[in-house]
């Protein structure tokens, strides 16, 4: 039976048994370190217990290659997080570190490294993925960390700069004349749907992936919505629809099965023809697709009338997240105090 005691305002608790290592630790409440401590006892009886001090013995490349391969595929944007750790297995010097010897001064390293090649905000993102794969370890797995060494590395200067780059008008007749875009025939390979998808993003916010995930049954033209029933946070919802959308859809989806994707493409195929034809159209690399997100969430602002309606639109769940979309133009805003003051 393990003991639980008061520990000046926490509770520690502790368990003993034949065969084992004594495992200690301290919680903010009893209840937290009663369950803590009947996880722990189920384990040693299960015999499905690793002493987690022999974790310790393992290398950063082990902890990465162990976080990719069972908890990355099941996540949202899963796949960019296993080619970046990918990548860092190959050309981070701290992955050979054992995780009893990791610190600070080893990440530091690597981001000054790092800085030299990328920019600040790509590093951040980076830095953002280790340290969480370096608390999922501490509190999913169980590995006794003394702390997460991310957390006291400095993050890069204008490393967590919202980005408010947009597509001009330009830029957009750019990238349909080099997709050799032709409004008067319908996509029938999947590279001709990279210019249809481009459009339908400009027109709903939609996200690249969403776009791939949508079937042609979620496409409801007389309600004028498409349903999202996977969206990046989890949550349902339906995207309103403009009437250059409704017709966009009804062009791309007639004749086609209910359960066939509305762009019939995976989201890195379409990643990947989207960055071939923006080369060949002579736009600038920093250019990316979610950058059309940006650039209908602030066109949708300046059409509704409260971020609330903004959210329900874009599927933002949180109003600062959303807020590094809402970047309605001045002289819009003006145009709008002008016509309240009228």
């Amino acid at each position: 039976m393990a003991s639980i005691q008061k520990y000046n305002d926490r509770w520690r608790a502790v368990v003993r048994r034949t065969g084992f290592k004594v495992r200690s630790d301290i919680f903010g409440t009893k209840r937290e370190a009663e369950k803590w401590a009947r996880e722990i006892e189920s384990a040693m009886d299960s015999a499905k217990y690793r002493d987690p001090t022999k974790d310790l013995k393992d290398t950063v490349r082990k902890l990465l290659e162990r976080f990719r391969d069972e908890v990355a595929p099941a996540r949202k944007g899963g796949r960019w997080d296993r080619i970046r750790i990918d990548y860092l297995l190959r050309t981070a010097d701290f992955v050979e570190q054992r995780l009893d010897k990791i610190a600070p001064v080893h990440i530091k390293a690597w981001r000054d490294a790092r800085l030299k090649k990328v920019t600040s905000a790509t590093v951040n993102r980076d830095m953002n993925l280790i340290s969480g794969i370096f608390t999922h370890a501490i509190k999913e797995w169980g590995i006794p960390l003394a702390e997460n060494p991310v957390h006291l590395v400095k993050r890069p200067a204008g490393g967590d700069r919202a980005r408010d780059r947009t597509w001009t008008d330009t830029e957009v007749q750019a990238f349909l004349a080099a997709a050799k875009h032709d409004p008067e025939k319908r996509p029938e390979h999947g590279y001709e749907y990279v210019s249809w998808a481009v459009l339908l993003a400009l027109e709903t916010a939609m996200r690249l992936g969403e776009l791939c995930r949508a079937t042609v049954a979620d496409f409801h033209a007389p309600e004028r919505y498409l349903y999202l029933a996977d969206t990046k946070n989890g949550d349902p919802r339906k995207v309103p629809l403009s009437s250059k959308a409704v017709e966009i859809l009804t062009w791309i989806t007639a004749g086609r099965p209910s359960g066939e994707q509305v762009i019939p493409l995976a989201p890195g195929s379409l990643g990947t023809y989207y960055r071939e034809r923006r080369k060949l159209a002579g736009l600038d690399r920093d250019l990316h697709f979610h950058d059309i997100r940006h650039t209908a969430t602030t066109l949708i602002s300046q059409k509704v009338s409260n971020v609330l309606e903004l959210s329900a639109i874009t599927g933002h769940r949180s109003l600062q997240s959303l807020k590094r979309y809402h970047n309605m133009r001045h002289e819009h805003l003006a145009d709008r105090k002008r016509t309240r003051m009228n």
